[in-house]
């Protein structure tokens, strides 16, 4: 515990030195330093982010390791691209292009330096005033939005402004917080109230919804849905979420409203939730039209498509849907009206696979877009259970693997290119 003190106190200190010799002295940490370049690179990576290392409540070096790699597929997951898996199913696959790209790829890996990111980190100021929101820090919020009104504007790496920040932390000392961002006029949407609302925290909501803050926005940010989703799942007693509801139904909310895959909170609640909803005007129905298959993970547009048929036109498609259809229109519109991602933020809101789905299709200008808006070529695809399966081909991979095990030259070139660029190789030409 007296290494994982000393490295935090070390980052925070701004100790290059101490951060260096901390790092070679913990063996643990010995594989994920030199994949990412040798420890030059992992001290460049912690004196930039410094304000980010949360070490404190780490109870050994192993959890140390494991939170440096958690970190560091977050910020980019190009940084831990192995291509092994890709080579060995090339090969098993027979196809040769694929396997020389790859291998040349191996030969003239150069491990990538990951202070160079491919997108827009929050600087210091701005993470330090959001740490302060979080903490409950009054008084540095106060002086931090005198200084700098534009702060209020500031979004973390989640995208979440300074209130939904302040609502996912909760806490008697936020709610003073909450009400100084009120007063610096933040745009109102439905992001705050529904956090709240899935915590249960009624001061909070009522704070919010007082002051005029919508249940539900454009992004179909659904209150009252993921408070009857944060019960059912049992992170919220039915006598705070009947308070909750009642709540949200006396501001406007409307019990029977179905979010974007037609679900409804009386579904999504428990059989004492459903009691509460209903006599708060909801109606019983069926959860929802079964969008996805629990067996396959395949709604009917993605059924369709792994058939090699045609999907429904009638049916609205997802993002995840889209990209494997090769609606560009639509891709570009769910990005910009629904999902609200930002030119490369990574864990924005929204469905996290399109680029695999892409990938599986060899929707080539879809990849491109989705590259575009920050999605990694090396991400992989961790679900392994329930309605986001999709294609057992998805399973555990990255966009890259399902293009290779999928024989899509089109796509894999696409992406190789851009793992290429992102991480600063070159390759040699023939």
């Amino acid at each position: 515990m007296s290494e994982v003190v000393g490295l935090c106190d070390a980052c925070r200190a701004g100790d290059q030195e101490a951060v260096e010799r901390l790092l070679r002295g913990l063996p643990a940490a010995a594989g994920l330093v030199e994949r990412i370049g040798g420890h030059r690179a992992m001290v460049r990576f912690l004196m930039e982010r410094r304000h980010l290392v949360g070490l404190m409540g780490r109870p050994s070096v192993e959890s140390v390791v494991e939170w440096l790699h958690e970190l560091l597929r977050e910020a980019e997951p190009l940084h831990l691209f192995d291509p092994s898996r890709a080579l060995a199913e090339a090969e098993a696959g027979g196809h040769a292009e694929m396997v020389r790209r790859l291998k040349r790829h191996r030969q003239f890996f150069q491990p990538p330096d990951p202070t160079r990111w491919t997108r827009r980190i929050p600087s210091p100021l701005e993470v330090a005033f959001l740490e302060a929101c979080r903490a409950g820090d009054v008084a540095l919020v106060e002086r931090s939005l005198s200084e700098d009104a534009e702060l209020a504007g500031t979004r973390d790496v989640e995208g979440r402004d300074p209130l939904e920040v302040v609502a996912a932390q909760g806490g008697e000392e936020t709610l003073a917080v909450a009400k100084r961002l009120l007063a610096a006029g933040l745009p109102r949407h439905a992001g705050p109230v529904a956090r709240a609302a899935a915590r249960g925290d009624e001061p909070l909501l009522a704070l919010l919804l007082g002051a005029g803050w919508p249940t539900v926005d454009g992004r179909e940010r659904h209150a009252l849905m993921e408070a009857a989703v944060a019960e059912g799942a049992g992170r919220l007693d039915t006598a705070t979420f009947g308070a909750v509801a009642t709540t949200l139904v006396g501001a406007g909310a409307d019990p029977n409203r179905a979010d974007r895959w037609g679900d409804r909170p009386w579904g999504q609640a428990t059989a004492e939730g459903r009691e509460r909803l209903q006599a708060l005007g909801a109606e019983p129905v069926a959860r929802g039209p079964g969008r996805y298959d629990p067996e396959t993970g395949l709604s009917r547009t993605l059924a369709a498509l792994v058939a090699g048929a045609s999907p429904d036109p009638e049916v609205a498609l997802d993002l995840d849907e889209a990209a494997a259809a090769g609606d560009l229109a639509q891709v570009d519109r769910l990005l910009d009206e629904v999902w609200d991602r930002r030119p490369g933020l990574r864990r924005a809101p929204g469905p996290l696979r399109p680029l695999h789905f892409a990938a599986y299709f060899g929707r080539v200008d879809v990849i491109h877009r989705l590259i575009a808006r920050g999605y990694s070529p090396a991400e992989e695809d961790g679900q392994t259970a329930g309605r986001w399966v999709g294609p057992a081909d998805l399973r555990g991979r990255n966009p890259i693997e399902v293009a290779v095990a999928r024989g899509q030259e089109g796509a894999f070139k696409v992406l190789m290119n851009s793992v290429d660029f992102f991480q600063g190789r070159r390759a040699r030409r023939k």
